[in-house]
């Protein structure tokens, strides 16, 4: 048997944190189900998934993660999923969806965006926006997991009408095969 943990891990970013984690984690036998990893502003920021021994008591998990990542000053958070509001949960048939909006941003803008998307019961089950040069210009991108038997079209129609106001273009389309949702791909040189 195994015990399921979410941990959240911030710090300064610095070379090394991520090493410093997974050797962390393998030394507890945890096993990784999902983690994403960001840098915005300098600052390091993780989430993961793991599964750990039944027997892995979660403040040794905390202690032990936070001994190795010592000279990173990182903050650490543990949550047990089951420990979570089972209104989270949904067994509900969901198409995924991908939003863009590109344009002037201005104070609310997302909140508008995010109170419509709400209404719905549209699960974002990811997202990224920023600025795109250094005059006002903007963009949102956001995965949204919509309800299977729901019209898009009134959806569409409402994001486009909240992008006229706003000077922004705003569009959604069906995501039909795994992407990367939210940034684009870099490609290494060899």
């Amino acid at each position: 048997m195994h015990k399921r943990y979410v941990i959240t891990l911030t710090a300064s970013n610095r070379v090394g944190i991520l090493a410093a984690v997974a050797t962390a984690l393998a030394e507890l036998g945890g096993e990784l189900r999902e983690v994403k990893q960001t840098i915005l502003d300098c600052y390091f920021t993780m989430i993961l998934s793991a599964d750990f021994p039944e027997h892995r008591d979660a403040d040794v998990i905390v202690d032990h993660l936070s001994g190795m990542c010592e000279r990173f000053d990182i903050k650490i958070t543990l949550n047990e999923p089951d420990e979570l509001d089972e209104l989270t949960a949904s067994d509900a048939e969901t198409t995924r969806y991908r939003l863009t909006l590109t344009g002037r941003d201005r104070p609310g803008l997302l909140g508008q965006i995010a109170a419509r998307i709400a209404r719905d019961e549209i699960d974002i089950v990811e997202m990224h926006a920023g600025r795109t040069d250094e005059c006002s210009s903007f963009e949102i991108k956001m995965q949204l997991e919509l309800p299977a038997a729901m019209d898009v079209s009134t959806l569409t129609a409402d994001l486009e009408e909240i992008g006229r106001e706003a000077g922004l273009l705003a569009w959604l389309e069906e995501q039909q095969q795994f992407e990367m949702p939210v940034e684009s791909p870099t490609h290494l040189k060899r």
